[in-house]
């Protein structure tokens, strides 16, 4: 009865009754105005008016609810039912999709693990060229000093050989820079197949092993005392309890 009044007032001069928001805007500047005029609660009647008011802005909050979901119901229905037509294929897709991804980096990690091992075998082989050819110039210097010098010796193969061991390690140091420079085409191919950004790389994860350890580091945040609350809130659920380290605090209203 209350609230017909109410919407008659409202209504005046107009053919429609006023949308539940409509109330609820002028219920609020009602309790305002009231509010302004009784700042201090101080007699049985003013508690009286204060439980009227508070009674229609429960019922108008309870209203303004239905019509809302009167009219978002259907919405969100529709969008379910989208969803639920669009969730299989894009869900299988995506696992068809991840799988073919799984076989091109099984064969990237195979290509780029093998051209690393011939780069590391090209570089030992071309230092021990480097090595030989050192030895071998130096066999030569001696041999070409020891001829100058009247000692009868093979000087020519000596220097043969030192040409020789120059040639094996420039040869040695062109495969070397050859399959380096594999290395990174390979990175390039895999950005072009689009599995990895540059080259393929370790991926990191955050495990949680030990729960009161990481919380003492860390310190209890707004948003971790919010998840653990919810989480309180979960178990109390189930458990018909709450769980060690949570109180329940109670606190009288209207």
């Amino acid at each position: 009865m209350i609230r017909k009044s109410k919407n008659k007032k409202m209504t005046t001069g107009h053919n429609n009754p006023p949308s539940e928001t409509q109330f609820c805007e002028e219920l609020k500047k009602e309790i305002s105005k009231w509010l302004e005029d009784n700042p201090v609660i101080d007699s049985l009647e003013k508690a009286k008016a204060a439980k009227l008011l508070l009674d229609r802005a429960n019922l108008a909050l309870k209203d303004l609810e239905s019509e809302r979901k009167k009219q978002v119901d259907p919405l969100n229905k529709q969008v379910k039912e989208i969803n639920d037509r669009y969730r299989e294929p894009k869900e299988t897709l995506a696992l068809a999709l991840q799988a073919v991804k799984g076989c091109i980096n099984v064969y990237l990690e195979t290509v780029e693990a093998q051209k690393i091992a011939d780069a590391r075998a090209a570089a030992e082989k071309a230092e021990a060229a480097k090595r030989a050819a050192i030895e071998a110039e130096k066999a030569a210097e001696k041999a070409a000093e020891e001829s100058a010098q009247g000692v009868i010796i093979d000087a020519i193969n000596p220097v043969i050989e030192a040409n020789r061991a120059f040639s094996n390690y420039e040869k040695a140091e062109r495969e070397k820079a050859r399959l380096e420079k594999s290395i990174e085409q390979t990175k390039i191919v895999n950005k072009t197949l689009g599995t990895r950004a540059t080259s393929l790389r370790e991926r990191e994860e955050l495990i949680l092993i030990d729960p009161i350890a990481c919380i003492q580091d860390m310190g209890v945040s707004d948003e971790l005392a919010e998840a653990i609350l919810k989480a309180a809130r979960e178990f109390r659920r189930n458990n018909n309890r709450v769980p060690q380290g949570i109180k329940i605090e109670k606190t009288r209203s209207v």
